[in-house]
């Protein structure tokens, strides 16, 4: 599914694209939404999704997996942006 959205972007990816998923969770997401209610945690997740989506290439993707949960799928054109990731 992934590969479907780099090729809906206009990027070919061979057979030995290199990927690197990055997995962020935020911690202590629970007791925020506990305490400053459902609103605050939504808005928290919006700014993490905004920010997240700002700080990437256009050719990488960013998703929200479920709940506090973050994935960004970064693809590899060559080992010296692998360095950055």
């Amino acid at each position: 599914r992934y590969m479907q959205r780099f090729r809906g972007r206009g990027l070919k990816a061979k057979a030995k694209t290199q990927l690197a998923l990055i997995y962020l969770s935020l911690k202590g997401f629970k007791r925020l939404n506990d305490s400053l209610g459902s609103q605050a945690g939504d808005d928290l997740l919006c700014q993490v999704a905004e920010r997240l989506s700002a700080s990437v290439r256009g050719q990488d993707l960013v998703a929200r997996v479920e709940g506090n949960e973050f994935a960004v799928l970064h693809l590899v054109s060559d080992a010296r942006s692998s360095v950055f990731v």
